[in-house]
């Protein structure tokens, strides 16, 4: 069986249990809904702290390459932003 059918297979399974899960009243929506809910919102902030991460360390391994000069000019231009903004 190819990956792509085992995958389109698994799916139906899954959505067929899901659908008599809550048929069944075996799953409470609005608890569903809320953990979900939460879910996402901490993704959210977790997606924004670690980018945030992430640039913050780009730009302070950029600012050690000031004085090449290829790259010099783009940090400056980099660091000048980002001191303005602060500003």
């Amino acid at each position: 069986m190819k990956k792509n059918t085992a995958t389109k297979l698994d799916a139906a399974q899954s959505a067929k249990a899901l659908q008599a899960l809550f048929a069944s009243d075996y799953v409470d929506k609005k608890k569903l809904y809320k953990e979900n809910f939460i879910r996402g919102i901490t993704f959210g902030i977790g997606s924004f702290i670690g980018a945030t991460i992430g640039v913050a360390v780009v730009l302070w391994v950029l600012s050690w390459f000031g004085q090449v000069p290829l790259i010099g000019g783009f940090v400056k231009d980099i660091e000048d932003t980002v001191n303005a903004q602060k500003k």
